[in-house]
């Protein structure tokens, strides 16, 4: 399925914009910035905050807020490599758009790396993913046991942020709920696998600290859990959209406008 066109400039100026893979260069631009603050902005906070050695339960409120912070101001910024391909997959955007909001990504999460190691370089190493307490039912596999239900919760954040972007609305209310949403829908699933797996839902969040630490521990497991995660959540999200779950919740929204309602 081909996405629809990045912007309405490209309608307009088709012989002044040029364009790389099917898109205008001014886009991709924008998606590169958009994505590069966004990580910055997104996992300094995150780093900083599991750095900073509060509560466990503390640290994981402090990073929803975070997620809401990032969703308002930084509307269309995914901060993770595979939302970003599930968007690709389901035509949300084109594979030129995907390579730079990849880029912005990696860059803004490496520079976002250093600036928490330099705030925090005597406990930096608290941002690294580690095992914690396994349920005495799962003691024989831990390492299993805990690839299980990293697994899980990236199911659901996928799922959750599939469900976001397919709902119609131009609306800023109504886009700070669904914000919200996102953000309070991360503190059950950080409850129920923190004290397990840290609750890490993002292979940039665990890749960086390993990577500027070289502790590479289990390491697999934050990596390989987000990417198994595609294939059902994209199978859960496509049997709600036979429901018509997104339609119904498209349809409380405002519509987008129209030249039509922009004349009115």
């Amino acid at each position: 399925m081909e996405p629809d066109p990045p912007t309405a400039t490209h309608k307009r100026h088709p012989r002044h914009e040029q364009t790389f893979g099917g898109v205008p260069f001014s886009r991709l631009f924008a998606d590169f910035w958009n994505e590069f603050f966004a990580s910055l902005v997104y996992f300094t906070l995150t780093f900083s905050i599991r750095s900073n050695g509060i509560p466990k339960t503390t640290a994981h409120a402090f990073i929803a807020a975070a997620v809401v912070l990032k969703m308002i101001v930084f509307r269309s910024a995914a901060c993770h490599p595979y939302i970003s391909f599930v968007r690709l997959v389901r035509g949300k955007i084109y594979f030129t758009q995907f390579l730079v909001i990849l880029i912005g990504q990696i860059i803004g999460a490496l520079l976002a790396g250093v600036l928490a190691y330099l705030a925090f370089y005597l406990s930096f190493d608290l941002a690294l993913p580690h095992l914690g307490t396994i349920p005495p039912l799962f003691t024989p596999f831990p390492v299993w046991s805990a690839f299980a239900q990293e697994l899980f919760g990236c199911i659901i954040v996928l799922i959750v942020y599939i469900i976001e972007d397919s709902i119609e609305c131009n609306a800023i209310l109504r886009h700070i709920i669904i914000s919200f949403f996102v953000g309070l829908s991360y503190l059950p699933l950080a409850g129920a696998f923190g004290p397990v797996t840290g609750a890490i839902f993002n292979p940039w969040s665990a890749l960086v600290p390993e990577l500027y630490l070289w502790k590479w521990t289990d390491a697999w497991i934050w990596q390989v859990a987000p990417l198994v995660a595609i294939l059902p959540a994209l199978l859960v999200s496509w049997i709600l959209n036979l429901s018509g779950l997104f339609a119904a919740l498209s349809a409380t929204s405002l519509p987008p406008l129209t030249d039509a309602t922009k004349a009115q």
